[in-house]
């Protein structure tokens, strides 16, 4: 009824139109001002009905091709789904820690107190001596002694999914790309075999990249024998393929040099890795409940279990949509926009627009109900939720 301050804990009335300051607001709706705004948006629908319409269309990803003298001689399509991935330096960081967790040789080991040779005496009294109390000779603290929690010889690889990897060096070549460290070449074609001459190609042609780390990729079986060997002897080249290229060689080198055979090697390569990844996906072995062991047909069933609970769940809500939706609709107060999110409206597509209302069925054709995976509950067993001592109805229990 009354407003407190809170630092004098004074009652104050209760706020009225005379108050000043504390004067409520009363909001009208102002009809005028729709009228206006639809002869303003009329007015500009006029003004641009006649303009061509211009499609948006996707970003072509395109690079210059030059020789080793750094001359143009053509430009490269590139596909945007290897070179025009959004920079996800999570997945980089997942994927070089992977690479190198399952390099470690693992063979760091230690001995701990029950394994140093010493004697398990008490080196002196508990009490009397005025110094700390002290037990074994194998004591970690003690110089000589084991070592607390010492390592051991353990296997640090572990597995990381097939489309992490493939996505981080899709990330990688698409940052090379982005920061400009992307240089594509003709081929490798060499005159000589001399470590000078390349030396001074790079002094004359390459200027600003000669004193970065360059990994140059080429196709299998591409790579000029003349170029190998005059870079054989050059600290800050290293030579890769589609297959031996990896995401944590390509983030320590700088720049990139890839010839064009090579763009198509590794386009190739990582487009088939996807394929293969969304083949292996939509086709997933069926689970034959009959010869599968039981904590298979368990998890099997509580996964269908869980789907049939969320489908259901997704049904009420979509079903409370639309009814609220038409509601609106009749009574012309329409405020939401029917479906409200984007999955939300592929299960609106999917079941076929207002006018249909389809169970939803997974990539196989099932469909995943409950009252379908679940066998119904016999009448004549007791309910949980009942005393589990009373008899069942019409059940003949066989005499002992």
């Amino acid at each position: 009824m009354f407003n407190v301050n809170v630092r004098s804990k004074k009652k104050l009335g209760r706020p009225h139109a005379g108050m000043g300051e504390h004067k409520l607001p009363v909001w009208r709706y102002n009809s005028h001002k729709k009228a206006e705004r639809a002869a303003v948006l009329a007015e500009k629908f006029e003004a641009i009905k006649d303009r061509p319409v211009i499609h948006w269309k996707p970003p072509t990803y395109q690079s210059w091709v030059t020789n080793l003298q750094r001359q143009p001689v053509g430009m490269i399509d590139l596909n945007a789904d290897v070179w025009g991935q959004e920079i996800r330096k999570d997945l980089v960081h997942r994927v070089v820690r992977w690479q190198r967790n399952c390099w470690r040789q693992g063979t760091a080991s230690a001995q701990s107190r029950s394994e140093v040779n010493g004697s398990t005496k008490k080196l002196r009294a508990q009490k009397g001596s005025g110094k700390a109390r002290i037990g074994s000779r194998k004591s970690p603290v003690l110089i000589g002694g084991g070592v607390a929690h010492p390592p051991k010889p353990r296997d640090w690889s572990y597995e990381l999914p097939e489309k992490v990897r493939n996505l981080a060096m899709r990330v990688v070549l698409s940052a090379k790309f982005k920061e400009n460290n992307l240089f594509v070449i003709e081929d490798t074609m060499l005159d000589t075999h001399k470590t000078g001459e390349l030396i001074k190609l790079m002094q004359d042609r390459w200027g600003d990249i000669q004193h970065d780390l360059i990994a140059v990729l080429t196709a299998p079986n591409e790579l000029d024998p003349n170029f190998a060997l005059a870079a054989r002897n050059i600290w800050n080249f290293d030579f890769y393929t589609p297959d031996t290229a990896n995401v944590f060689d390509l983030v320590k080198r700088h720049r990139l040099i890839v010839t064009r055979s090579g763009i198509e090697a590794i386009e190739a390569q990582l487009m088939a890795k996807q394929d293969k990844i969304k083949f292996q996906n939509e086709n997933m072995p069926v689970v034959n409940l009959a010869t599968a062991p039981p904590y298979k047909v368990f998890r099997h069933k509580r996964k269908q279990v869980i789907a049939a609970r969320q489908v259901d769940m997704y049904r009420q809500i979509d079903d409370h949509k639309m009814a609220k939706f038409a509601k609106e609709k009749a009574t012309g107060t329409q405020r939401l926009t029917f479906p409200s999110s984007l999955s939300a409206y592929r299960r609106f597509l999917d079941q076929g627009g207002v006018n249909a209302r389809v169970p939803i069925e997974d990539k196989k054709g099932h469909v995943p109900f409950a009252e379908r995976i679940m066998p119904a509950r016999n009448p004549n067993v007791p309910h949980r939720s009942k005393d589990l001592t009373d008899k069942p109805k019409n059940l003949k229990v066989a005499q002992e």
